[in-house]
């Protein structure tokens, strides 16, 4: 009994997907593979690079955001139920989107997000 339990635990462990996390810094670069060492640049490049069940860690600093579009990011992508799709400042640092700079015939937001099952921890605080 105790090979079978142990078999199964090992099959499962084997099988088992883990989920990716995805560092986003000030100083990094879109082209990097998003790694805490290689972070990206933009928030908008961690979203696209993230999956159901994984993590976006948001680094410190202030994240200009500007051009002629309507929104400076854009959290389309959706996680699942039992898997979100998670944005985290990192640690204690505090991450600021500064979006002042969009300019739109429209309207144009700082974030916008229509994706489904996210989870935003903060990042979209008003500042003190």
């Amino acid at each position: 009994m105790n090979h079978l339990v142990l078999i199964l635990t090992a099959a499962l462990l084997g099988t088992g997907v883990h989920a990716a996390e995805f560092h986003v810094a000030v100083d990094g670069d879109d082209a990097h593979p998003g790694t805490q060492t290689r972070p990206f640049a933009t928030l908008q490049r961690g979203h696209e690079a993230a999956a159901p069940g994984d993590t976006v860690f948001v680094h410190g600093g202030t994240y200009v955001v500007a051009g002629e579009r309507a929104a400076g990011v854009v959290l389309s992508k959706s996680g699942e139920p039992d898997k979100h799709i998670r944005f985290f400042a990192f640690a204690d640092e505090r991450p600021v989107i500064e979006c002042r700079g969009l300019t739109s015939p429209e309207r144009p937001v700082g974030v916008k997000v229509t994706g489904s099952w996210l989870h935003l921890i903060r990042l979209l605080e008003p500042r003190a």
